[in-house]
């Protein structure tokens, strides 16, 4: 998923931004990523249990790029489960 958002030193400067999974697939279809803006949203199927890692990446005109990785963890933790 693709989009430009300002986030550059120079703020006139386009940064496409991307996210995807962290094997480089696309993220499931219940999750939506506004590139524009930089939100993610999306209602899950109902009982789902998963862990979804995610990269998001921003790319300047210039071919530079920063990347941020995070995990989204969906369901209830099992009760003997620590907490964090």
């Amino acid at each position: 998923m693709r989009g430009n958002a300002s986030g550059h030193p120079d703020p006139s400067a386009p940064v496409l931004l991307e996210a995807h999974t962290a094997d480089g697939g696309a993220l499931p279809l219940w999750l939506r990523f506004e590139a524009r803006t930089g939100i993610f949203s999306g209602l899950p199927p109902a009982g789902l249990r998963t862990t979804i890692e995610i990269i998001l990446t921003a790319r300047d005109e210039e071919g530079r790029e920063a990347n941020l990785s995070f995990t989204l963890e969906l369901g209830v933790k099992d009760a003997t489960e620590p907490a964090k």
